[in-house]
């Protein structure tokens, strides 16, 4: 989804955030990453650069408020975050985290069956899906 500055910047007027180093670089890393990330990923992949854990943890929750980025999932105390391009208006693809290796994969074609029923007066706004298991190299 950003894979410029002009569709970053752009990006992030429609959402009417304003344009700053620190989202930048924080859209750039998630955005990238091909996977979720935490916010201390994101740090490392930008690599300091005057930029600290506290504006990086602003940033990611900015992003996330204005629906740039999902929460995909935690583990913990930690939450890993994606591109919000990877999801539908009302769900998530689901991931698969590893409970050996730790590793998380984005199920994008993954087929999720059954119906979901739910006690009355719930109402549903988002779905999100973690399997967990073990992934192919690990079950090997």
């Amino acid at each position: 989804m950003w894979n410029s500055k002009k569709k970053t910047t752009a990006a992030l007027r429609e959402a009417g955030l304003r344009v700053t180093r620190q989202r930048m670089k924080a859209m750039a890393a998630i955005g990238s990453a091909g996977r979720p990330v935490c916010a201390r990923e994101v740090l490392e992949s930008i690599g300091g650069g005057g930029i600290d854990r506290a504006t990086v943890y602003r940033a990611v929750r900015d992003l996330e408020e204005a629906g740039l980025i999902h929460h995909s999932y935690s583990v913990g105390r930690t939450s890993y975050y994606e591109s919000a391009d990877h999801c539908g208006e009302d769900a998530c693809h689901p991931h698969f985290r590893c409970r050996k290796c730790g590793k998380t994969s984005c199920l994008y074609d993954a087929v999720v069956g059954g119906q979901l029923s739910i006690p009355p007066g719930y109402k549903v706004e988002r779905r999100k899906m973690l399997l967990i298991g073990l992934c192919p190299a690990c079950s090997a």
